[in-house]
């Protein structure tokens, strides 16, 4: 089967050959009967969340819906582990990861851990945190594993373009709000959620205010930290979740059409829903619907 350009863009731009590739994973070898049953099971274990279940962490963390709905089903989990211990160091929160995902990498929690430690005094812009073996609330910790693991690529690219490469302190004052702008489209391109701008100058502003000279000059983990610990994120980061959440329990209505066709497909079909589901603004076919209960909105 050969895919246009357009198309090619598309499923990439909302990754939706991650769920293709997936499928056609466990679809190998399926007898003919048990081939639309499968693709059903999966496509709703999809739409659900409930895909990442037991999952390992490269797949887990390949799209933005498997990151929001691996994060809400670690909350509801955690979250009551938790009520029984008041803090946390790195090594308790990283234990605690692991018993969702097995593999997933100690760099995650660290990356968290590190935004929502207390910073040591120091007279340099540059974060002096207190070290991995400080402890933390749960609810401090969790609020900065969304920022940092749900904009991550986002994140990432910042630091990239806006930030020096050695020192990881942001460029010059002109270039930053066109480095914002550049990050933004293209993250937003790739299909991964990005941080409003007015999150992030307002952030900036704050660094501002606070310097003698009014420089908005400062570290790259300075600026993560700033993120998790802002209302106006928070804000944002909890409504994504809800969004999430609100997908997961409309997914029987919008999910009928598209397993009523599977159920329905025979193997020699499944080429033919797999090149129709693959246009832009399809919603009836296995991928189509895929995208519509799993297109980021954050």
């Amino acid at each position: 089967m050969q895919l246009d350009v357009r198309s090619v863009q598309y499923l990439k731009q909302h990754h939706l050959h991650i769920y293709l590739t997936d499928l056609l994973r466990l679809l190998g070898g399926s007898a003919a009967a048990d081939a639309s049953r499968l693709a059903s099971n999966y496509l709703c274990a999809v739409a659900y969340g409930q895909h990442v279940q037991g999952r390992e962490f490269e797949f887990i963390a390949a799209a933005p819906w498997n990151r929001l709905t691996f994060l809400n089903a670690c909350k509801d989990v955690l979250q009551r582990v938790a009520s029984h211990i008041e803090a946390f160091t790195l090594q308790d929160m990283h234990s605690l990861m692991l018993m969702m995902c097995s593999d997933v990498p100690l760099r995650v929690t660290r990356s968290a851990f590190k935004a929502a430690t207390p910073l040591l005094p120091s007279g340099s812009a540059v974060p002096h945190l207190s070290g991995d073996a400080a402890k933390l609330a749960f609810s401090k910790l969790w609020s900065s594993l969304e920022v940092t693991f749900l904009y991550e690529n986002y994140l990432l690219e910042l630091r990239h373009v806006a930030f020096e490469g050695k020192s990881h302190m942001l460029k010059a004052a002109e270039d930053v709000d066109a480095c914002i702008e550049a990050v933004e489209a293209t993250v937003i391109m790739s299909g991964w959620p990005s941080i409003p701008q007015s999150v992030l100058q307002g952030i900036m502003q704050q660094f501002a205010d606070s310097s003698d000279q009014g420089s908005r000059r400062f570290h790259f983990d300075a600026l993560v930290r700033g993120l998790c610990e802002s209302a106006d994120m928070r804000e944002h980061v909890d409504v994504t979740t809800a969004a999430a959440r609100i997908k997961q329990q409309q997914a029987p209505a919008a999910l009928a059409q598209a397993v009523r066709a599977l159920e329905t497909a025979s193997l020699h079909d499944t080429p033919n829903l797999i090149r129709s589901s693959v246009r832009p603004g399809t919603t009836t076919s296995i991928l189509g619907i895929v995208d519509v209960c799993v297109e980021s909105e954050v």
